[in-house]
C-alpha cells in the first residue's frame, strides 16, 4: 500500500481512514488555536461562509452562527471583500494549495496576513469548498524589525569602536 507521503493530494485525503477524521480535525483545531490562526470554509459557488473557527469569528466581530451563510461583501468593507474574493478565484484556478499575502486596515488596526487557500470537491454532492487558513504575520514582522534595529545598533557601535581604536593608535604613534 502507498504511504500518504507518496500519494498526490486527492489520494492522500482518501488514504486517511474515516475513523481518524475526527481525531485529525481535533488536532487541526488545536494547532490553529495554539497558533492563533483563523480558519474559514466557504462554498466556492456563492462565496458564503459555511464554517469559521472562533478566531475568525472574533476577527469579524460576530459569532460563528452570525457569519454562517453570509459572504464577505455582507461582512466587511466592499474593497476588502473584492480583494479576498479575487484571491479565492485565483486559488480556485490552481490545482494545489496557494498562498497570498493580505495587508489591510480593519477595525482601526493595520493587519498583515498570510493566507493558505485550498479548494476541494465534496465526495457526495460534488460541491466545491474553499478552505482558508489565515496566519497573522504582524508579530513576526515586528520581531524582524527589532532584530534589524538591534543589528544596526551593533554595527554603529562597531564603527564607533573602530574609530576610537584608530584614534588611540594614531595618538600612540604621535606620543
Amino acid at each position: 500500500m502507498d504511504t500518504p507521503s507518496k500519494l498526490n493530494e486527492p489520494d492522500r485525503a482518501a488514504a486517511i481512514e474515516p475513523r481518524f477524521a475526527s481525531a485529525m480535525a481535533s488536532v487541526f483545531d488545536a494547532l490553529l488555536a495554539r497558533q492563533g490562526a483563523m480558519l474559514a470554509i466557504k462554498d466556492c459557488a456563492t462565496g458564503r461562509y459555511e464554517y469559521v473557527n472562533a478566531a475568525m469569528a472574533r476577527f469579524l466581530g460576530r459569532t460563528a452562527s452570525e457569519i454562517r451563510g453570509h459572504s464577505d461583501a455582507e461582512l466587511v468593507d466592499p474593497a476588502l471583500a473584492t480583494a479576498w474574493r479575487a484571491a479565492e478565484q485565483s486559488a480556485l484556478a490552481q490545482a494545489q494549495a496557494s498562498c497570498s499575502e493580505h495587508r489591510f486596515e480593519w477595525a482601526g488596526a493595520r493587519h498583515d496576513y498570510l493566507v493558505l487557500r485550498l479548494a476541494w470537491k465534496g465526495e457526495v454532492d460534488g460541491q466545491r469548498w474553499m478552505c482558508s487558513v489565515w496566519t497573522d504575520q504582524s508579530p513576526q514582522r515586528q520581531k524582524d524589525a527589532q532584530l534589524r534595529n538591534a543589528l544596526e545598533q551593533l554595527e554603529q557601535q562597531q564603527r564607533a569602536n573602530e574609530r576610537l581604536r584608530l584614534e588611540l593608535s594614531d595618538q600612540g604613534l604621535r606620543d
